[in-house]
């Protein structure tokens, strides 16, 4: 978090240390900390705003772009090359909770219309066993049909979105760790 407040900061911290940086000090070009062992250089950039640390370009990323697949630096336009990872993982997803209490009132209705469904299909099996089925008949189990099809897919849906995360993890990657997975791949491929 204390990162985050940093970035925020930013444009204030470049004016401070404007005239105090020497040429030869390498600082993250995000939080402005001086911390030269754990500094990277994920783009073309070059000279102060070469550097940045790992964890800020990550924080940075995640807050910047809706999609981190199209993750880019914002001085030379260079995509940043990534590993990512998704994980899905069950459990309660509370991120919002007003769109929880949404989709939990919205499965209810489903399962609701489901439970309706079903009863109605075996109700009308029931009357209609050992005579012909005539056209009505015909007709309300097809809408019944449908509407349990749909209610279903409604249903599964909310339970992905109420109780499914989605996580993702993604590593930048540098140099030669691009290099040995295009080979990785280019071998795949043959």
């Amino acid at each position: 978090m204390e990162k985050l407040r940093l970035i925020q900061n930013d444009c204030e911290k470049i004016q401070e240390m404007s005239g105090s940086c020497k040429p030869q000090t390498k600082v993250c070009r995000i939080c402005l900390e001086d911390d030269g062992k754990n500094l990277i250089s994920p783009c073309s950039c070059r000279g102060h705003s070469k550097y940045v640390h790992n964890e800020c370009l990550k924080i940075w990323i995640s807050i910047r772009f809706p999609k981190i697949e199209g993750s880019f630096c914002e001085v030379c336009k260079k995509y940043f090359a990534l590993d990512i990872k998704r994980r899905v993982t069950c459990g309660k997803n509370i991120e919002n909770n007003e769109e929880f209490s949404n989709y939990l009132k919205v499965l209810f209705v489903s399962a609701s219309m489901i439970t309706f469904a079903i009863l109605a299909l075996c109700f009308m099996f029931k009357k209609l066993k050992g005579r012909e089925i005539n056209e009505d008949s015909k007709l309300s189990i097809i809408i019944f049909s449908i509407s349990m099809i749909f209610s279903i897919i409604v249903f599964l849906r909310c339970l992905q979105k109420l109780f499914l995360v989605t996580k993702i993890d993604f590593k930048i990657m540098l140099g030669m760790e691009v290099m040995s997975l295009m080979k990785t791949e280019v071998e795949n491929l043959k």
